[in-house]
């Protein structure tokens, strides 16, 4: 700084000289003149400077408590992140050797375009959906050789894996194999299934629980099921009829359901959630699980599982939503795949195709023996 004063002082000095004299400058050139060569007069020292000896700010305790705060807010974040990640269901492997349980149907997750994620009916499924709701339907026909009418349960931990989808289906799958079948909503809170069908009913499960009709007059036939499938539907007014679930009441409902179909199917509130479903699962012949990969919590389905095992309950398996589909080898695989009741019949061949062929086919007849 001292260097750039005296610089700039010698250009001034040097002005003054070189301009006509006067009282003026000369007493300017007279204050100006003395300071050339010296020190800024601006600045003054007031101490030399010494080097420290020890950190000033901030000290040794302050650095390791920040540290040791980001650490443990860096650590916090992670372990919540790994146990939201590994707490969900990710691959069919945690079922089986978590629970020792076969998994009886695998379906790919498919959106409804007017629904999303909600509940499928059976003309919305693509066909490894519909062969998936086969394969459970085959289970289901294994598991009652008896010969007797059986009460099939679908629940789940939580709400949006799956269990509405797999208990209509399964039902109309059972049904256009021949079987009488009654599905009924017994998901008290929210019921769905007379909203997907797009059907409305006068009475609902809540009115056949608590006596108010009997159960004949509260089911209504499915369409385009020739009278194979019909529904109980839940009503608005059954979300205030959840007290009257009561294991008198559910049994009396099996026994009469019983009577009137070869299946009858519930589609039941989670279990994992509520406990409306129990006297339900207690009660039936065939309980499966819905889960759906990066939804299922594994903990809440650990709970739900022992809760089953605990009161004795005839646990089948899980269905499981939102599995890879499987890719065909060959295109014979894509025969079997597709959904036969939309396969096009094959065109009938022309009259000139058919002459042709019957042409080389004499001919190789007619042809000598080489």
């Amino acid at each position: 700084r001292s260097a750039n004063f005296n610089t700039e002082l010698r250009r001034i000095v040097a002005s003054l000289e070189d301009s006509p004299q006067s009282e003026a400058v000369t007493s300017r050139l007279a204050v100006l003149r003395p300071l050339v060569g010296g020190p800024d007069p601006s600045l003054s020292l007031l101490a030399e400077a010494e080097p420290p000896t020890s950190p000033s700010s901030p000290g040794p305790l302050f650095i390791g408590f920040v540290g040791a705060l980001v650490g443990l807010f860096w650590g916090f974040g992670a372990a919540l992140l790994s146990d939201t990640m590994l707490s969900r269901l990710r691959r069919d492997r945690q079922l089986i050797e978590g629970f020792d349980l076969p998994i009886l149907a695998r379906l790919p997750l498919v959106e409804s375009p007017n629904t999303g994620l909600k509940a499928l009916p059976p003309e919305q499924l693509d066909a490894p959906a519909a062969e998936a709701f086969r394969t459970l339907r085959q289970n289901i026909e294994v598991l009652s050789g008896q010969g007797y009418s059986r009460a099939v349960v679908f629940t789940s931990a939580s709400g949006a894996e799956g269990k509405t989808t797999s208990a209509l289906n399964a039902a109309s799958t059972l049904a256009r194999s021949g079987y009488d079948v009654l599905l009924i909503d017994a998901d008290l809170r929210r019921p769905s299934i007379g909203t997907t069908l797009s059907m409305a009913a006068p009475y609902g499960i809540d009115a056949v629980l608590s006596g108010a009709v009997s159960l004949d007059e509260a089911v209504v036939s499915v369409p385009g099921t020739d009278g194979r499938l019909s529904a109980l539907l839940g009503t608005q007014a059954a979300v205030h009829g959840v007290e009257s679930v009561s294991k008198n009441s559910i049994e009396q409902l099996m026994a009469d359901a019983r009577a009137r179909a070869d299946f009858v199917v519930f589609d039941t509130a989670p279990l994992g959630v509520v406990a409306d479903a129990l006297p339900v699962v207690t009660a039936a012949d065939d309980v499966f699980v819905a889960v759906r990969i990066g939804q299922t919590q594994m903990s809440a389905l650990r709970s739900l599982i022992n809760t089953l095992r605990y009161h004795e309950v005839p646990l089948r398996g899980f269905v499981l939503v939102g599995a890879e589909p499987k890719r065909s080898v060959t295109d014979a695989d894509d025969i079997y795949l597709e959904d036969p009741r939309r396969r096009r019949p094959a065109p009938p061949p022309e009259e000139d195709e058919e002459l042709e062929s019957f042409d080389q086919e004499w001919d190789r007849l007619d042809r000598p023996p080489s």
